[in-house]
């Protein structure tokens, strides 16, 4: 403290909040005034998608690396109209003071100023001029999250006052949809979530910020019907034992050869090579997980397709395992009669449902734990993303050696944690299993 109170008795980070166009009028004499620059999605009532980062950090150092001064550091809040404006701070210091600004999203809880999810800028500033204002700039591009800029050793060089990043190019337009399915634009958001409850251990654990390019996916996972008639081979596929008995293994799987009562329901116990060739036979393919996790967190707005809680019984289709189905029983109506999956008229008196304009997407959280084209990761290994920057359409192929597949995680043989968005599962690669289907999305 007598240090600062000593040779930075002059520091002042005058940030309380940030303010656009111009700073008040009534600012000191002698001032460093910095503006903030970044193109990523801001929040902003003109956004269609979720913002990826909505604060700014400020934290003035001495050169040796100690605080400029006790209580400079300020967390400000962000809008896109706010940083077009621009956005402003002021910092008066008689010595040199080197700022650490970061860029960061709040809904990333404890996680919202690690190395890894912010945009990190160290920036040398100059001591106050003896009169009027000298006007910088410090530049915070998106690409550059996970890969701070400069350091406390060696600080970057603050831009200039008007420096500008490049606008975020237009979203590319998704195909026209055809009957049963949802086209999207594609965006920016986050994967992973660290703000799941601890029971959702197998969410990734490290969140990632993604973008995706278009594309259209099923409204609901893929039917009985609809599996019969896209002419596939479905020999490897379980029959329906056409029994109700929960101690009979086939009465959970409800595919059938000719058309009958099970016809509307999505179908289960179909391995992942015919479910792919399905879709396939559509011109289309089974979705990646970064699809799925961006669909069932509303576009990257929540844990959960409808919000941040967890839901009840009447909510979601999960807790309904009976008889030989091993998994949560705390939403089941017994244990005698074997359980098959809801049509999509059934759960669309859910809040299992997203809506995109005056489409309805049904399904994404719970019934059915759906299949990906991805494989599985190895336990406790980050697989061959780069670990730091921006993923773009990532997906992890199934290779010759594979033999675990990903699954988006929920059904209704697991625990209500499981209807998360970003959780996830594995499969053996030639399993099948009562409570697992598939959407496609091409």
């Amino acid at each position: 403290m007598a240090r600062s109170a000593a040779r930075f008795a002059g520091v002042a980070l005058l940030a309380v909040g940030l303010w656009a166009c111009a700073p008040p009028a009534a600012l000191p004499e002698g001032s460093v005034e910095v503006r903030i620059e970044t193109e990523a999605p801001l929040p902003s009532p003109a956004a269609t998608g979720a913002p990826v980062f909505d604060g700014v950090r400020l934290e003035p150092f001495a050169p040796d690396g100690a605080p400029a001064c006790d209580g400079c550091a300020r967390e400000l809040s962000l809008t896109r109209e706010l940083v077009d404006a621009g956005a402003t701070f002021v910092v008066q210091s008689d010595e040199v003071v080197i700022l650490r600004v970061r860029l960061f999203c709040s809904r990333l809880a404890h996680m919202a100023l690690e190395p890894g999810t912010v945009v990190e800028r160290w920036v040398r500033l100059p001591p106050r001029p003896p009169e009027g204002t000298t006007r910088l700039a410090v530049m915070l591009p998106m690409e550059r999250v996970g890969q701070p800029l400069g350091s406390l050793a060696e600080p970057t060089a603050p831009d200039a006052a008007g420096a500008r990043l490049p606008p975020l190019p237009a979203a590319t337009t998704a195909a026209v949809a055809a009957t049963g399915e949802v086209c999207l634009d594609g965006g920016w958001f986050w994967m992973g979530d660290p703000r799941l409850p601890p029971e959702s251990a197998a969410a990734t654990p490290q969140p990632r910020l993604v973008h995706l390019s278009p594309f259209c996916v099923d409204d609901h996972e893929v039917t009985v019907a609809e599996l019969r008639r896209s002419g596939v081979d479905t020999t490897m596929v379980v029959r329906w034992s056409g029994g109700a008995a929960a101690t009979e293994a086939t009465a959970f799987c409800d595919y059938t050869d000719a058309p009958g009562p099970n016809d509307d329901r999505p179908v289960n116990c179909v391995q992942r090579e015919v479910a792919q060739a399905a879709c396939q036979a559509r011109g289309g393919d089974l979705p990646t997980a970064a699809q799925l996790e961006y669909l069932g967190s509303a576009f990257g707005r929540s844990s959960f397709v409808w919000g941040h809680d967890l839901p009840g019984c009447a909510d979601a289709v999960f807790g309904r395992a009976v008889g030989v189905m091993v998994g949560d029983t705390s939403c089941s109506a017994g244990a005698t009669v074997a359980f098959l999956p809801l049509t999509a008229v059934d759960l669309a008196a859910t809040r299992d449902v997203l809506a995109v304009g005056a489409a309805r997407i049904v399904g994404l959280a719970s019934n059915l734990a759906e299949l990906t084209r991805e494989a599985a990761p190895p336990a406790g290994a980050g697989g061959a993303d780069p670990p730091v920057g921006v993923l773009r359409d990532p997906e992890r192929p199934v290779a010759a050696d594979t033999t675990l597949i990903l699954l988006r995680a929920g059904s209704y043989a697991g625990p209500p944690a499981e209807t998360a968005a970003a959780v996830r599962a594995s499969m053996g690669l030639t399993r099948l299993r009562p409570d697992v289907g598939f959407r496609c999305v091409r």
